[in-house]
């Protein structure tokens, strides 16, 4: 069975790729275009990992991050960040907060692709 993949992105071309991508190396995906439907989905879908976007509406990453974190069946989620936010201040807060990860964009897909496998196998 597909592991499958919560894509959380509010940029439907970024959101594109990452299907394409993903969907080609044998994962299933699903999306959530904001951090409540995040939230929302990733209790509903169970997914294998997220990949989370920090600049979000109605919530950002962060505080999905913060919020995914604070449950105990999601402590151990894997979680990769994949923001254009690339400041130093930004990866440490993110990986802080609990992320597995934290890629920048323009997003290297090989790199994700072995990311996620090292994450969850295939």
């Amino acid at each position: 069975m597909a592991k499958k993949i919560l894509i959380v992105d509010d940029d439907p071309p970024i959101v594109e790729l990452l299907k394409f991508t993903l969907e080609s190396a044998g994962y299933k995906t699903v999306v959530a275009v904001n951090g409540e439907e995040a939230v929302a989905k990733v209790e509903r879908e169970k997914p294998d990992l997220i990949l989370l976007d920090i600049m979000l509406p109605t919530k950002d990453g962060y505080s999905v991050l913060e919020d995914l974190r604070g449950k105990v069946e999601h402590k151990i989620l894997p979680i990769v960040i994949i923001s254009a936010k690339v400041q130093e201040v930004d990866i440490s807060f993110g990986l802080e907060l609990g992320a597995n990860d934290y890629l920048t964009k323009p997003l290297d897909l090989e790199r994700l692709i072995k990311r996620v496998e090292e994450l969850i196998g295939r």
